[in-house]
């Protein structure tokens, strides 16, 4: 067993990282919502952000949840071939955008120590870096998809005064703050994948470099969801 470092962090060789040769590449799960490099639990080497935005127990619990709710639809899916319900699919992709892609990509082992973790940390109140990552990552993308949602049609098109009603859309969605800058972003995408906005937001509030947080969560470069 890899030995954790201080602050939250994980150390180099430590237990929590996973080969990228485990990853899954199929997207039964992601596919069934449309009609018709190293994968880490928490981040190798990584360092305290200079602004640390923290989750609460609730949120720790929340997300914890989150995993168990993942294990049960995989192990379903791997025993009996079978897809979930379109609508407990959509359910889990509304409370916490871009989870499909950790149902369809990461292995069950990964799934279930990360549930673990999360609830020792709602014990100990303090969350590793990783964590944060991931809360603030839901939260962004939560807010991304309210904030196109409110803008519809005229999102290429707003207005000063319309970034700020955007803005409280968003950040009420989130449940953390996001400002017109983002919400700005969000709206220059014809129609584009609203994940790239969420992880560089995530990776300039955490003062990481680009990708950095995507690898350490998903093991992958990409933009796409």
């Amino acid at each position: 067993m890899g030995q954790e470092s201080p602050a939250g962090t994980v150390g180099p060789g430590g237990d929590f990282g996973v080969s990228s040769a485990g990853l899954r590449r199929e997207s039964f799960f992601r596919r069934s919502m449309v009609p018709g490099g190293t994968l880490c639990q928490g981040p190798v080497g990584c360092h305290d952000p200079p602004v640390v935005a923290t989750p609460s127990r609730e949120e720790l619990l929340a997300l914890a949840g989150k995993y168990d709710t993942l294990l049960a639809l995989r192990g379903a899916h791997d025993a009996t071939g079978e897809v979930a319900p379109r609508e407990v699919l959509r359910a889990l992709a509304a409370r916490f955008p871009g989870a499909l892609r950790e149902l369809d990509r990461l292995p069950l082992e990964v799934l279930s120590r990360r549930a673990g973790a999360l609830r020792e940390a709602a014990v100990t109140g303090d969350p590793a870096a990783w964590m944060r990552w991931l809360w603030a990552f839901h939260g962004a993308l939560r807010g991304a998809l309210a904030a196109r949602r409110a803008a519809g049609r005229a999102r290429g098109e707003v207005g000063p005064d319309a970034l700020g009603r955007l803005a409280t859309e968003a950040s009420r969605a989130a449940g953390m703050a996001l400002s017109e800058g983002f919400v700005r972003d969000v709206c220059a995408l014809p129609g584009g994948r609203l994940t790239a906005v969420a992880w560089r937001w995530v990776e300039a509030r955490y003062g990481l470099s680009a990708g950095e947080a995507r690898r350490a969560l998903l093991g992958d470069e990409g933009t796409r969801a």
